[in-house]
């Protein structure tokens, strides 16, 4: 009995866990509770706020239409995140499991659910482009090229060479 009441402990997380009483749908939690508790809160800037809510409506949305977050699994998390590896980057995947994943931390915090499921959620993994510098050979075409650029053109109103130039120089 000890090691089966330890086990549900932990599952639930000691004796705080409270049974909600209503059924939440996800993204009303995220949207009407979680993002409006870190905009005033937090005191985050509008534009975060927009990212946040933009991410919300156009890949969680569509997924979860209604769910409650009281049924959320790791299954359904992984299963969200393989739908979406068709349609977005998986640096992006990762940039929208921020989102839910914060917001179940403070589900958990508002006693909604026992357990973020977002913790053991596999994420596709992503390759960090590594970018090339300008070879030294390759300096006098580029300038060469701005050059020709502004001899080129009609309008006399914008000269790369001088920005081209600069950036060279400065680094």
């Amino acid at each position: 009995c000890k090691s089966k009441l330890d086990e549900i402990k932990k599952l639930y997380g000691g004796y705080n866990y409270i049974v909600p009483s209503s059924k939440t749908p996800l993204v009303d939690y995220l949207l009407d509770t979680w993002l409006v508790q870190k905009e005033k809160l937090e005191n985050l800037k509008k534009s975060t706020i927009n990212t946040h809510k933009q991410r919300i409506n156009l890949y969680i949305k569509p997924y979860f239409k209604t769910m409650e977050i009281q049924k959320l699994n790791v299954k359904i998390i992984n299963g969200f995140y393989t739908s979406l590896l068709n349609k977005i980057s998986p640096h992006t995947i990762r940039k929208v499991h921020n989102v839910i994943n914060n917001g179940l931390k403070q589900a958990v915090t508002d006693r909604l659910i026992p357990y973020n499921c977002c913790i053991d959620a596999a994420l596709p993994k992503f390759k960090v482009k590594k970018g090339e510098s300008l070879k030294k050979e390759d300096i006098p075409k580029l300038l060469e090229a701005a050059k020709t650029y502004q001899n080129g053109t009609n309008s006399k109103s914008f000269n790369p060479y001088p920005i081209i130039a600069l950036a060279l120089n400065t680094g």
